[in-house]
């Protein structure tokens, strides 16, 4: 094995282990304040499948979006309108598609952020403006709008709170 050693007697193989092993661990404090900072809109949701519209008698289209269920007061979501029923469309024109979108938008968009939310509301389009927060810590009580679902669930839709 061969080694070369910088000026002053330094190995330089270890001087780069320590060097990475530095922007690794500079990397994992920053990414790890980064996901205690994740915003938050507080809404349970569901997909808006055909089954999920069948079993609720919904007067809607199957399509890949998401159903908003329910709503957390004081939210930022309930503090802009948002309601239970509301089909999501787009965030910002970032089109939302499944929960994976809806996660990617808000890990991509800060507390503080305003944002325009398009909705589908009794069949006519509507924009709703909000303000993102931060993702509340374990701690939270949540208190929902609506204090038993209005919508009939299905062993294969799991609730979502984002």
């Amino acid at each position: 094995m061969i080694t070369i050693k910088m000026a002053h007697g330094i190995n330089i193989k270890k001087f780069l282990s320590l060097n990475l092993l530095f922007f690794l661990f500079i990397f994992c404090i920053s990414t790890s304040s980064q996901a205690s900072e994740k915003s938050w809109l507080g809404v349970e949701f569901r997909p808006l499948t055909k089954e999920f519209i069948e079993l609720n008698n919904l007067n809607l289209n199957p399509n890949k979006k998401l159903i908003v269920t329910n709503v957390v007061r004081k939210s930022p979501a309930h503090l802009g309108g948002i309601m239970p029923g509301d089909v999501i469309l787009s965030l910002n024109n970032y089109e939302i598609k499944s929960a994976k979108n809806l996660s990617q938008f808000l890990s991509q968009n800060p507390k503080d952020t305003f944002v325009k939310v398009s909705l589908n509301r009794n069949g006519k389009e509507i924009i709703k403006e909000i303000i993102l927060k931060e993702y509340p810590d374990k701690n939270f009580k949540v208190e929902w709008v609506l204090i038993t679902s209005k919508y009939k669930d299905e062993e294969s839709i799991t609730k979502v709170n984002y």
